[in-house]
Formats: C-alpha cells, structure tokens, sequence
C-alpha cells in the first residue's frame, strides 16, 4: 500500500470525472489516497467518493487569455502576487505527511513542489507539449496550440511519468509523454449506446450568447424533450439545484439520449465519442482553446460536429446532427487499465530503488 496525493485541475468537472475513476482503482487497491482540488471539483467529489480525504486548494484566477502576452499579464496581476504564500501553504501541508507519489492532472501547484522535493511524480493530461495537429487544422488553431505548447512549458514539471490522456493517436517524434486511450469508468466502457427516442441531453459549463429557444424548438419538433446539466442559461433551467448528479446516472442519461449539445470539453467530448452518441460541440466567442478542442473532435470524430455561437441556429444545429449519419465503430475501452498499469509500474520501481540501501545494508551486517 502506497500513500498518494492526486491533484486536480478544479476548473469544471473534465479534470475530475478523468480522475474519478482512477481514484477508485486505486483505493479499490488499497492505496490510500488523498485528493487536492477545488471549486466545483472539490464539491463533485466530495459527493461521488465515500471515505476519501479530500482538501482544498488555493483557488486562483484562470486565464483563457488568447494571446501569450494576455495570459502573462494575467498571471503576473492575479497569480504571481498570491504565489510565494499559496506555494508555502502547499509544501507545508505536503511534507507534514509526505506522499510515496503524487499525480498530477493539469494541476501544476502541487507538481513543483514534487519536483522541488523530489518526490515521484505523475502527469496528466488532454493536452501536452509536441502534439502533432491535422494538417487541414486553420492557422489561428495551430498559433493557439503553440500557446498552450508555451504556457505548458512555462508551467509544467514533468514527472517521471507525463501521460497523455486522448483519443487522437497523433504523437509527435519529439514528444516524450505516453499516450493512452481517453480515461473512462467501466459503467461507460462496459454498455453500449442505447437511444430511446426520448431526449436530448444540453451540458453548457457556461452561459452561452445564442437563441436558446432554437434548441427548444428543434426539440419540440421532434417529440423530444431536454435533459439539463451543468451551467445554462437561467430561461433553459428547470431547476437551481446545486448538487452534481452523480456520474454514473449522468452516463445512463448520455447512454439513452438521442443526442448531446455541449460546449467543448475534453472529457465530455471523449465520453461521448466512446458511447457514438451523436454530438454537436458549441464553442463560445473569444476562448480559442475550446474552438480547438472542437475542431479537433469534429474533424477526427464521425459522431461529433462544431458550430460557433455566433453561427448558432435552429436551422445549422438541425443541418450538423442530419451531417451525423455514422457512428464509431471501435473505441478503444483500456484507457483505464492502461494508466493504471503505467502508475503501478512506477511505484513498483520507486519501491524497488527505495528498499534497494536496506537490502544492502542487511546483507553487510550478515
């Protein structure tokens, strides 16, 4: 048994429903295992794991900036002034019980200070550094994937191990991280998509600037009606409940669904592709990063569609779910059990190197 502190991105839910099921695998292993993360993360968490400690990070200021030179003058308004004292908290609350390994998903804090400490360390991610893109992707995609490449370097301590968590096998020669199948729960993995003819699911993890009343209609017309979740606008909710569904009933819903509307996140995007349920990706004005995210699914996925919010309407949501005439015929399902295999690797060679004095030493004093 292995002491492990998992860090989490707590920026929407997409860093933790990765983590979820990893967290379970290892704890059904009987590692123990302590989570950091915060926001909306931290409240998700809390309510799908029993008997795990979860702690919360500092919370900082995002940046979507699209620009390198906006995102560095973020970083130095919001975050440098608050990032000696936020640094000094963490390294005193993780070498007070200092961890056997510590994972890492796009949460850097907590990275450092591994690095620093040299404790092994894992990293994980959608994204990461050489990613090789489509060569039909526009030129504003391949300037905003040479600015995440930048900001990740700026950011990152690769751990001993860096996996990359994607459905895309496009790795670059010059990348050095591992690339797994999109991490998913086997209450995903193990079912089949199932329509029923009976709704649409809408996922909106912000507010969105179009005509909601299109979605409305277009669902009206068909005899459908819409299922809820995440952050929409206040004339789409049906209710002001501010407890996460749990995930597994969340995946049953996506598993009968007709089809799913959402603004594009990694996660979600991978579920959906892994169930075939039909999709159309949202991306908002002015945050390039999920107009990329989109365009990358959409191109690479024969269930999933783009539009822009400032292309919206009634008449382009209904032309991209008619463009959706296939689904996937094979998803690979091993995500999971790939990055476990990988994790347990490591600890068995941290194990190995850590007895390796000890067993020296008994063999002197025999």
């Amino acid at each position: 048994m292995m002491k492990i502190t998992y860090a989490i991105n707590g920026s929407g839910l997409g860093h933790a429903t990765r983590g979820l099921p990893l967290i379970q695998a290892l704890t059904e292993r009987q590692h123990n295992v302590s989570v950091y993360t915060k926001g909306l993360a931290k409240n998700f968490l809390q309510q799908q794991l029993d008997n795990t400690n979860i702690l919360e990070l500092p919370r900082d200021t995002q940046s979507y900036t699209n620009t390198l030179r906006g995102y560095c003058k973020t970083t130095l308004s919001n975050q440098l002034p608050l990032y000696r004292s936020q640094q000094q908290a963490l390294t005193t609350i993780l070498l007070k019980d200092r961890p056997d390994l510590l994972i890492s998903d796009d949460e850097h804090s907590l990275s450092r200070i591994a690095h620093k400490y040299h404790i092994p360390h894992v990293t994980l991610s959608f994204h990461c550094h050489g990613y090789e893109l489509p060569a039909n992707l526009l030129t504003s995609d391949r300037i905003q994937s040479y600015l995440l490449n930048t900001m990740m370097q700026l950011n990152l301590y690769p751990g001993q191990l860096c996996i990359q968590s994607t459905p895309f096998n496009r790795k670059s020669p010059t990348n050095k991280s591992i690339q797994v199948p999109p991490i998913l729960p086997r209450y995903l993995t193990q079912t089949s998509w199932n329509p029923q003819g009976t709704h649409i699911i809408i996922y909106f993890n912000q507010t969105l600037p179009i005509n909601h009343h299109d979605i409305t209609q277009y669902a009206k017309q068909r005899g459908l009606y819409l299922s809820f979740y995440g952050n929409t606008g206040q004339t789409l909710q049906s209710s002001n409940n501010q407890h996460a569904t749990p995930h597994h009933e969340f995946i049953q819903d996506l598993l009968t669904a007709d089809a799913l509307i959402c603004t594009p996140g990694s996660q979600l995007a991978c579920e959906a592709y892994a169930i075939g349920l039909p999709t159309v990706l949202i991306s908002p004005p002015r945050q390039r990063t999920q107009q990329l995210i989109a365009r990358l699914f959409s191109q690479q996925c024969c269930n999933i569609e783009h539009i822009t919010a400032r292309q919206f309407s009634q008449h382009c949501l209904a032309e991209a779910l008619n463009n959706i005439t296939e689904v996937p015929e094979h998803s690979d399902a091993s995500g999971l059990e790939q990055t476990m295999t990988l994790i347990e690797q490591l600890m068995d060679r941290h194990h190995s190197h850590s007895a390796s004095p000890s067993q020296t030493s008994t063999i002197i004093d025999a």
